[in-house]
C-alpha cells in the first residue's frame, strides 16, 4: 500500500512541478519582472 502513495505523492509532485515551471515561465513572460518579484514576496 506504501507503494501507492508513494507513486501517487511523486506523480503529484511531478505534475505541481512542471505546471508551475510552465506557469512561471508563462507569467514570467507576460508580466513585468517587478509585479513578479511582488507575487514571490507574499
Amino acid at each position: 500500500m506504501w507503494k501507492k502513495w508513494a507513486l501517487s505523492a511523486i506523480a503529484y509532485l511531478l505534475i505541481v512541478m512542471v505546471g508551475y515551471g510552465i506557469y512561471v515561465s508563462v507569467v514570467g513572460s507576460d508580466t513585468n519582472p517587478s509585479h513578479q518579484m511582488d507575487v514571490k514576496g507574499d
